[in-house]
């Protein structure tokens, strides 16, 4: 049995060991810098009954118990809870742990709800076409914006719509060789379903990212893939949620990107061994003088 779940389902503490005990497991970070002599001060004890608190949950004594009790905590432990708590102060370890959890099953749970057939049809749609025209709102086109960037770098010239208008704009007149990337959470935001519509009225390509593949937008789509969000209610913290979102959504881009990166191999490998030639010559060795910047009109 880990330290960790030792102290928390030990049964037979005195009043004062409970204190000690509540103590570390609410402020874990504390214990890098608390001396025993510290941790009785603050838990209104003393240095002796800390020491007979480590010795009861099987350590040798104050400085064994934490080093292996901040190991533990430094390495992962077991967290039931994947959200933040409401209802009790939150340390950073607890923090620290729920987060990972969170990313890691986001990550985990979007590679089950995807299949090797669904990513190679994306990928397919995405390999076909050499320009990438991505249409999100908010947080999604940020992500979006990333997967400008990435994949850039495969070749793909890529544009991200994320002002109204200009989402307008780009969709009243097909160009060929254009492929459309829809990112939308829920799959209702009425704005992308109405320009969704018109683009599907003119005969686009359209690969859709959402959550569900019965949403709204989805039906409109030659092709979805499903980011997870995880099931969440209204009173879950919001910081949570995000971190699985984002992290299922940009495990999809990397997925994508790479592959098509890897598809292109041999562009790919002559692009990046030009880069890095110009680049090591003419550019990442320069360095910066505002003097001699403020001194050069042109």
């Amino acid at each position: 049995m880990g330290l960790v779940k030792e102290l928390r389902e030990r049964k037979d503490l005195t009043d004062r060991e409970e204190s000690i005990r509540n103590y570390i497991l609410e402020r874990p970070e504390r214990l890098y810098d608390l001396s025993a002599r510290e941790l009785g001060d603050a838990t209104f004890s003393s240095a002796a009954a800390v020491t007979r608190f480590c010795k009861k949950i099987g350590c040798k004594g104050y400085p064994d118990f934490r080093l292996r009790f901040l190991n533990e905590i430094q390495n992962g432990y077991e967290v039931q809870e994947h959200k933040l708590s409401t209802g009790r102060k939150e340390n950073i370890a607890s923090v620290m742990e729920k987060v990972a959890n969170c990313t890691i099953n986001g990550i985990k749970e979007t590679q089950r709800d995807n299949s090797i057939d669904q990513i190679g049809k994306a990928a397919k749609l995405i390999h076909d076409y050499d320009y990438l025209d991505f249409y999100a709102n908010g947080l999604n086109a940020e992500f979006a914006e990333y997967a400008r960037f990435r994949f850039a770098i495969c070749g793909k010239t890529c544009s991200v719509y994320n002002d109204s208008n200009l989402q307008i704009r780009s969709t009243l007149f097909p160009k060929d060789g254009h492929l459309s990337i829809f990112i939308s959470q829920t799959g209702e935001n009425k704005q992308l379903i109405e320009l969704i519509k018109l683009q599907r009225a003119r005969k686009y390509k359209i690969l859709v990212i959402t959550k569900s593949k019965n949403s709204t937008i989805a039906q409109y789509a030659d092709h979805v893939l499903l980011i997870n969000s995880g099931q969440h209610k209204w009173e879950d913290i919001e910081a949570m949620w995000i971190s699985r979102y984002t992290s299922s959504l940009k495990y999809l881009i990397d997925v994508l990107a790479n592959i098509e990166y890897v598809s292109n191999q041999e562009y790919n490998r002559k692009m990046d061994e030009a880069y890095n030639k110009i680049g090591s010559k003419d550019f990442w060795t320069l360095t910066y003088s505002w003097e001699d910047n403020l001194n050069n009109k042109d």
